[in-house]
């Protein structure tokens, strides 16, 4: 469909023109009457008014202050570290990186532990640590 020699209007210079079918501007404007020359949009809605009788507020008002019964007792403060595995970042030059999966893919292979990539990096870090003495930090 070749609409080039058609002109184009925006709906509120449609609307002005008053060239439109009763049909099309009942459409239009969704039973409403036309809006008043010179105004684009027309009158705004009026918003309803709460009447005194029955307005509530959307919300109640917040408690000042939160009565509670329960006795607030600090953390018991832990001497055991407990194991967990923590995900660290860092870069590896490419030959070490390289070398490691296919450690770790051969040990896996014949079943030998460890083999997995983190377990092999948590025991080099392990031996690391034994030789230049920090050993405060096993557990």
């Amino acid at each position: 469909m070749d609409s080039s020699d058609k002109t184009h209007r925006t709906l509120v210079d449609a609307l002005q023109a008053g060239n439109l079918s009763d049909e099309a501007r009942e459409f239009l404007t969704a039973d409403r009457p036309p809006p008043p020359p010179g105004h684009p949009a027309g009158p705004p809605a009026a918003l309803p008014t709460p009447t005194a009788d029955r307005y509530e507020p959307p919300n109640p008002p917040p408690n000042r202050r939160h009565q509670t019964t329960m006795t607030l007792k600090s953390p018991p403060q832990l001497s055991v570290v407990i194991p967990a595995i923590v995900s660290m970042s860092f870069r590896l030059p490419a030959n070490l990186s390289a070398q490691l999966i296919g450690v770790a893919a051969e040990r896996k292979l014949r079943r030998e532990p460890p083999f997995t990539q983190q377990d092999i990096v948590a025991e080099a870090l392990r031996d690391w640590f034994r030789r230049h003495e920090y050993h405060d930090f096993e557990r």
